[in-house]
């Protein structure tokens, strides 16, 4: 998976590099992205790498990359909760409990990622993003 998503990286960098617009619109490439977001995500919280390059080579602006990543994670881990509570029961009563200490720190989080990405530019995310992506798929592979 994770030298497919760095070749995909390469691919994805040469159309930045030479401003390619044609942005891959086939109902397959989304279905397949989204199979292997969905996948990845089950077997090993490993979705951001996949969802990072279909978003970027539908060159979403920043503020909707951001808007569809939260809302793809936000169903994706709702629709895992009743499978980490009642078959692999790794949510239980401490770890909510856990998780409640930490939200003060989630949103203050929020707000600060807000603030700071406001003043990165688009280019400047795009390039963020991808570089994350890569390190991300660096340790897929290691």
């Amino acid at each position: 998976m994770g030298v497919i998503i760095i070749a995909s990286i390469g691919l994805l960098i040469w159309m930045e590099k030479t401003d390619k617009e044609s942005i891959p619109d086939y109902t397959w490439f989304a279905a397949l992205m989204g199979l292997l977001g969905g996948i990845t995500s089950m077997v090993g919280n490993a979705a951001f790498a996949v969802m990072a390059l279909y978003l970027l080579s539908m060159r979403l602006p920043k503020n909707e990359y951001i808007a569809t990543t939260a809302w793809f994670f936000l169903v994706l881990n709702v629709f895992k909760v009743p499978f980490h509570i009642f078959s692999w029961q790794t949510i239980t009563l401490d770890s909510f409990l856990l998780n409640l200490v930490t939200a003060p720190f989630i949103l203050f989080g929020a707000y600060l990622g807000i603030v700071i990405v406001k003043r990165i530019s688009e280019k400047n995310y795009r390039w963020f993003i991808i570089g994350v992506t890569f390190i991300a798929s660096i340790f897929l592979v290691i």
